[in-house]
C-alpha cells in the first residue's frame, strides 16, 4: 500500500485512489518557481525551459528519478532525487542500471565539466577539415574513467555526432578570424576581445554552461581553437 502511494505517476491499483498522482503537477510547479531550468541537466542538448500558454506557465522538462522508483519507492517524491531532464535522456537512452546516485548532475561532487572534455579528431588523410566527414568529436576524460559508463548510458558521443556542424562552423570561422583580426575588431567596436569572441563564436563562460544548448561543446572546442 505504501509503495503504491509513493509511486505517484503510475499508481493504478483498482482498490486505491492515486491521490499522489495529483502531486506530480505540484512538484513540477515547485521546480518551475524555485529553480532556473534552461537545458537538460544530463546532455545540454535540448532546452527544457518554461514558457507561457494561454497565460499559464508550462514546462518542457521531465523529472528523472536518480534512484529508480522500482528500487527506492519511498524516494519517489523526494525533491533531492529528481533531476530536470529532456525526454530523450529520461525515457529513451538512460540505462537505469547505471548507479546515477554517484553521478547525478545535482550532486555537489559532480565534476563532469572539469574532468571530461569534447575533443576533435581529424579523419582526413590530408589533415584538412573542410566538411563534417573530415573529423569526429568525442568526450575524453583525463586521467581516469570515472564517467565512462555515464557517457555510454546517455549515449552522449553518438548523440553529439549530429552536432558536428557546430564544430565545423567554429573551425571555419576561426580561419577567418585570427587573433590579430579579433584585436582589430575589438579596437574598432570598442569591445573587449572576449566580447568579440562571444559575438563571433557564441562562447559562454562556465557559470552559464546550462543556459544555452551545446554550450559545453562550444566551450571545449573553443579551448581547442585557442579562443579561451
Amino acid at each position: 500500500m505504501i509503495k503504491t502511494f509513493f509511486n505517484f505517476d503510475k499508481a493504478n491499483s483498482k482498490d486505491f485512489i492515486p491521490l499522489l498522482s495529483k502531486l506530480q503537477t505540484k512538484i513540477s510547479n515547485f521546480f518551475q518557481e524555485n529553480i532556473e531550468v534552461h537545458t537538460c541537466y544530463y546532455c545540454n542538448i535540448d532546452f527544457i525551459n518554461t514558457f507561457k500558454k494561454n497565460n499559464e506557465t508550462k514546462n518542457a522538462f521531465t523529472l528523472d528519478h536518480v534512484l529508480e522508483k522500482a528500487d527506492y519507492p519511498f524516494l519517489a517524491l523526494s525533491l533531492y532525487n529528481l533531476v530536470p531532464s529532456c525526454y530523450v535522456c529520461n525515457s529513451k537512452v538512460k540505462d537505469s542500471k547505471i548507479p546515477f546516485d554517484d553521478f547525478s548532475p545535482t550532486n555537489k561532487d559532480f565534476d563532469f565539466d572539469k574532468r571530461v572534455k569534447f575533443k576533435s579528431f581529424i579523419l582526413n588523410v590530408n589533415l584538412q577539415i573542410e566538411k563534417e566527414q573530415d573529423f569526429y568529436i568525442k568526450l575524453i576524460e583525463n586521467y581516469s574513467n570515472k564517467y565512462g559508463e555515464y557517457i555510454k548510458s546517455l549515449n552522449l558521443n553518438d548523440r553529439y555526432d549530429y552536432h558536428k556542424y557546430k564544430v565545423l562552423e567554429m573551425i571555419q570561422k576561426r580561419r577567418e578570424y585570427s587573433d590579430s583580426r579579433i584585436k582589430e575588431l575589438s579596437d574598432l567596436t570598442k569591445k573587449t576581445q572576449e566580447e568579440v569572441k562571444q559575438d563571433l563564436f557564441g562562447i559562454y563562460i562556465s557559470e552559464d554552461l546550462h543556459k544555452r544548448p551545446l554550450s559545453k561543446l562550444i566551450k571545449d572546442i573553443s579551448e581547442e581553437l585557442d579562443l579561451i
